[in-house]
Order: structure tokens, then sequence, then C-alpha cells
């Protein structure tokens, strides 16, 4: 990583005055080559459909909104969120799905409520065809999403 040596310059523990070398303007330069170069964002065309990608990791949910260009998704829009701390409690089949919810609320403001796919992890998709009825085995799944999920947030049987 070049840019290592900017964010070892800016800790805490460093003074407050930077003393730049030519290691730190190359990095530093190099940063804003890739800020300036990084591809533009489309504007969205409200006759194609929105795909929504999403993922959770850690505490954190991030999305990208895009639409189809020449068979390519393009852009629209990135988003991020650190989840609330409930959402952090949860299992993670459960935070992947709250993570959606909280991105599909924060597309809303381009979508405008016009049709949108979700493209998201197994959690969130598993969880979504247990919810809608499917049988098991229609499912193609790594784990046991509502069994992971009992276990997890369910009192014991002891307790009950």
């Amino acid at each position: 990583m070049r840019h290592a040596v900017l964010r070892a310059a800016t800790l805490k523990e460093t003074p407050t005055t930077i003393q730049w070398n030519e290691e730190m303007k190359h990095a530093f330069r190099h940063v804003k080559y890739m800020l300036c170069s990084a591809p533009a964002l489309g504007l969205p065309d409200y006759k194609l459909t929105f795909h929504l990608y999403v993922a959770e990791v850690g505490n954190e949910a991030a999305a990208v909104l895009a639409q189809m260009h020449r068979e390519r998704p393009r852009p629209i829009a990135y988003y991020s969120k650190t989840l609330p701390l409930i959402v952090k409690g949860m299992v993670s089949c459960l935070r992947a799905v709250a993570a959606a919810a909280i991105m599909i609320e924060k597309a809303q403001t381009v979508v405008l409520g016009h049709p949108m796919i979700l493209h998201a992890s197994h959690a969130v998709v598993h969880l979504k065809a247990l919810l809608q009825g499917k049988k098991e085995e229609d499912v193609d799944i790594d784990h046991d999403c509502m069994d992971l999920i009992n276990s997890t947030s369910s009192i014991r049987a002891d307790l009950q």
C-alpha cells in the first residue's frame, strides 16, 4: 500500500506538524491521481431497472447502486453506513438482512420507488426464501440460517 506512509504520518502518536519526504509526496500524488481517474458515476435512467449490490462486513454495510449500460453495470451511487448497535449484536444472517434493509432505504432517494433488484449474500437470499415458505431442498445453502438464528437468539430450553 503506497498510502501507508501517509497513514503512519497522521497517527495520534505523531507530531502535529508533518515532515514531508519524497516517499510521502509520491504517495500523495498517487492518491490524487487515483481519485481523479476513478470512474464517473452515471446518471439514473428511470426506464431501466436498478441493481443494488449490498455487502456487510463486520460493523459496516456498503452498497453500490447501478444500472446496466452496454451489458455492464454502471455505478449510480455508493453507500456506506456503520451498523446500529442493536444490529451489531445480531447473528450474521440477520446482520446481512438488516444491512440490506438499511441500504435499500438509503437507495430510495435515487430509486424513487422504481424497480430494483437486490444482490446480496446467501444469508439474505436464503432467509428471504425461507420466509416466503420455499422448501429447504429448493434453497442452496452453506448452513441453516434459521437453526443458527434460533440457537443464538432463543431462550434456553432449561430457562423456559
